[in-house]
């Protein structure tokens, strides 16, 4: 099929190809086309945990911590992790998410074998914020999947608090390291290395060693409590799909997919999108909250907001650093027109016919341009234990799956990424649904809180993911003849407001570039962060609209983060 079997690019074929060999046994074919040496009835999937018996193991002790996690009003539970260098990812069970009640983030994964359970099912992740019992203003914060159980109760045999000579003195992560409890968290390799500090204290053969940590000193190693029988427990991640399945979702990407069937609420969801979205002079779109019907009561909602953002206030107070970043994200927001004082007669009017969002700070480290983003909690319930999202309809999400796009995307001779700036908020909310988009505000203490209302897609509604999603879907349609290429990248290689698209030559990726500027700017939007492989295409933008970590020239090895 003129296929390049090394690369799976077409215009060549292997003997020729200048790309690496396979990278499992370093023959020239590409790593997805490698077939070990396997029964071909095994089944191959992710693995992730396993458990066995033996009369002959000691007794060992995994490393636990009991740590501080942070729910979604700002108090701190008294949580235990497992830390554990074997996992690539990070898990917190389901009971531990209930009670921290964070905003969730659809994340549907496979994990086979974690707690003894088979093949469990991640549906959703949710970003942890911990803090240290041990060390004052220690933070880290990560992703966590979620699942029904993270691991058995650990250590799986009852000990004793042995006073080893090495350990005197310690402040231990987990004072009481030696009593079977449960595990609510599994901090991963994926975070570990901002979680292990270097000092480690060994002691004599059969006692276990102290690794400092940012939750204190963590014990691990063999233990001198006998006991029987035994069980070794071992956990580890590996994302590894079945390989036909992989490649046959290779190269059925570039087919016509199956036209997906809405829901009757999806389908409700598009219509009125349809008949209530419009262009403003200034070319930005202005789009309108999705009520499943016309009974838009609520129940009071101002007073539980109310104490919610007290707490978020003490937080800030407590972090001036984390506080200075939540008040510049607030003031860009007032600045930019994306909320604005309340008028003096519409404050006190009926309160089912508004809702005031509760707001809280999220953290995303690895971001090059914003660490800090406020969301806003619309599933808060009301006096009448309803929140808004649950007055709101939820969309179809009609962009290609994520793992389709990215295989497309290795396609390219000549990749480009980017994405929108502000996606949300450059899309302005009808006027008329301002009063269920309300807010407490203000910049310190010593003011009197305002009321203000946010006036465009906001982060934590239901719809928002969709509402954003089809606006760029409606640009694609709009300008399919005057813009095609940009047109194309719309529809097929976004995931929200990522762009990963690109071309087989450096003039098509040019002017595919610029037309995808060109097509956005007209209705308001910003590409940005962009970053390739390619100098010519960073060149041809401006220097602030480059990815700041990624630099100018790539090696071969050079990577940059997308998503």
């Amino acid at each position: 099929s003129g296929v390049c079997l090394n690369c799976l690019r077409k215009g060549h074929v292997a003997v020729q190809c200048e790309s690496t060999n396979c990278k499992r046994c370093n023959k020239r074919h590409h790593t997805l086309l490698h077939r070990e040496d396997i029964k071909t009835d095994a089944k191959q999937g992710p693995v992730s945990a396993f458990t066995t018996k033996s009369s002959s193991v000691s007794n060992v002790l995994l490393g636990t911590a009991v740590i501080r996690v942070m729910d979604n009003v700002g108090n701190l539970h008294d949580c235990r992790a497992l830390l554990d260098s074997g996992s690539q990812a990070s898990f917190v069970s389901t009971s531990c998410a209930n009670r921290l009640n964070l905003p969730r983030t659809e994340a549907p994964t496979e994990v086979s074998g974690l707690a003894a359970t088979g093949v469990a099912y991640a549906s959703h992740s949710i970003v942890l914020c911990v803090t240290s019992r041990v060390y004052a203003g220690s933070q880290v914060n990560f992703d966590a999947f979620i699942v029904p159980k993270v691991t058995s109760d650990l250590p799986i045999n009852h000990g004793t608090a042995d006073g080893w000579s090495h350990t005197q003195g310690l402040k231990l992560a987990d004072p009481e390291y030696y009593r079977p409890r449960g595990i609510d968290i599994l901090i991963g390799a994926n975070i570990l290395n901002k979680v292990m500090k270097p000092a480690i204290i060994h002691g004599k053969d059969g006692t276990p060693s102290a690794q400092d940590t940012l939750f204190g000193w963590a014990l691990y190693g063999p233990a001198s409590v006998p006991t029987a029988p035994k069980v070794v427990s071992l956990i580890n991640v590996t994302p590894l799909n079945d390989i036909d399945a992989t490649l046959r979702k290779f190269w059925e990407i570039e087919s016509i997919a199956t036209k997906r069937v809405f829901t009757p609420e999806e389908e409700q969801f598009v219509a009125h999108f349809n008949q209530t979205t419009v262009r403003l002079d200034d070319g930005s779109y202005q789009v309108s909250l999705p009520f499943k019907n016309k009974e838009k009561a609520l129940g009071e909602s101002k007073q539980h907001a109310l104490r919610r953002f007290y707490q978020v206030e003490n937080r800030l107070n407590r972090n001036p650093h984390l506080k200075e970043q939540y008040v510049n994200f607030m003031h860009e927001y007032i600045q930019l027109g994306h909320m604005s004082l309340i008028p003096q007669s519409q404050l006190n009017i009926n309160s089912d016919s508004s809702y005031y969002l509760p707001h809280h700070p999220v953290l995303k480290e690895s971001s090059s341009t914003t660490k800090l983003r406020v969301v806003f909690d619309a599933s808060s319930s009301t006096s009448t234990n309803v929140s808004l999202n649950d007055k709101l309809m939820v969309g179809p999400i009609v962009q290609n799956d994520l793992f389709t796009i990215l295989v497309r995307w290795r396609y390219y001779l000549v990749p480009l990424c980017a994405d929108i700036k502000m996606m949300y908020r450059n899309i302005w909310i009808h006027e008329d649904d301002w009063t269920f988009l309300r807010i407490f505000w203000r910049e310190k203490a010593t003011l009197p809180i305002q009321e203000y209302w946010l006036k465009t897609v906001t982060y934590g509604t239901s719809a928002a993911p969709s509402q954003a999603v089809l606006v760029l879907q409606d640009i694609a349609e709009r300008y399919k003849v005057s813009h095609p290429l940009a047109s194309e990248a719309l529809q097929r290689d976004f995931y929200m407001d990522d762009c990963m698209t690109g071309a087989n030559t450096v003039e098509e990726a040019l002017e595919l570039q610029q037309q995808l500027l060109a097509v956005l700017k007209l209705c308001n939007f910003t590409l940005r962060k962009w970053s390739s492989s390619v100098p010519a295409i960073l060149e041809a933008v401006p220097e602030d609209f480059r990815e700041t970590q990624l630099p100018l020239t790539l090696d071969q090895d050079g990577t940059v983060k997308t998503l």
